[in-house]
């Protein structure tokens, strides 16, 4: 598939793969081990899993984080443009997404 290059083209790209959207729903409520994401989809093979936080982490709607002491353990958790997916008060989300287009033309991912 040609790489695009409208920002509404890619995201609905990214996000329209299957599974996607449940794994950005499970990180909108706090972050995740990658073993609490497997137990919460139900169903979702690790390796499909895997793939998806790729894609969503080169997209740059998730990161990989790993926590502070004493936990310090490795966890998924949306970024800024991640987190504008997630209904907000009027006006907040729109402009999240301005700017998520606008540096993605940018290219200043």
């Amino acid at each position: 598939m040609a790489p695009q290059f409208c920002a509404l083209a890619r995201a609905a790209e990214l996000l329209s793969e299957r599974w996607t959207l449940l794994i950005v729903r499970e990180l909108l409520l706090g972050p995740r081990r990658f073993r609490d994401l497997t137990d919460g989809l139900g169903g979702v093979s690790t390796s499909v899993l895997a793939g998806r936080l790729a894609a969503l982490a080169r997209g740059g709607l998730i990161r990989r984080a790993t926590l502070g002491p004493p936990a310090g353990v490795a966890v998924y958790e949306l970024t800024d443009h991640g987190a504008a997916l997630r209904p907000a008060r009027p006006g907040t989300t729109a402009e999240k997404r301005r700017e998520w287009t606008r540096r993605s033309h940018d290219g200043q991912e």
